[in-house]
């Protein structure tokens, strides 16, 4: 059984990072983190090392509904349509 949830996220990380520097060191350690623990289960995304559009950020807002640059937005791995789990070798 799979549990799937959607959502509307803000932009891709690659489209950010065209676009911004800001929060670069803390979205690059939510990347590098994502993937470790994927792989410390064994999955295999597919595509997360080779391009940065499998992650998109979803920002923080204030009460009028504009983003908050105070935050740092929560960054999520997504479209895992090519995603394998590694042979279990026990």
């Amino acid at each position: 059984m799979v549990n799937v949830f959607s959502g509307v996220l803000d932009l891709s990380l690659g489209s950010w990072n065209e676009k911004s520097t800001l929060f670069q060191d803390e979205l690059t350690r939510q990347k590098e983190k994502i993937i470790s623990i994927l792989k410390s289960q064994g999955i295999i995304h597919g595509h997360l090392e080779i391009h940065d559009d499998n992650f998109a950020l979803c920002f923080f807002r204030k009460r009028d509904g504009s983003v908050d640059f105070n935050k740092v937005p929560r960054l999520y791995a997504i479209d895992f349509d090519a995603a394998t789990l590694l042979p279990n070798d026990n």
